[in-house]
């Protein structure tokens, strides 16, 4: 069953997707969020503060973004 989903799910617009997504959010797993907000990631960020996205990055191991440097 799940294949017919995952069709169903692509013929979707993008503003279907999105309605669904925010309707179901709290059934997914971090994991499963993750796979979808990496594919837009650009998009998302400008609804995280920027103090969030550091911390993120920071945590993640990324140089430059914890203070110490970098670009």
């Amino acid at each position: 069953m799940a294949p017919n989903i995952e069709m169903a799910f692509r013929q979707l617009s993008g503003t279907e997707k999105t309605q669904f997504i925010n309707k179901k959010i709290d059934y997914a797993s971090e994991s499963t969020i993750a796979n979808y907000v990496e594919q837009y990631a650009l998009g998302v960020s400008k609804y995280i503060s920027e103090a969030t996205l550091i911390a993120m990055l920071s945590n993640k191991g990324h140089k430059g973004f914890n203070g110490t440097g970098g670009n």
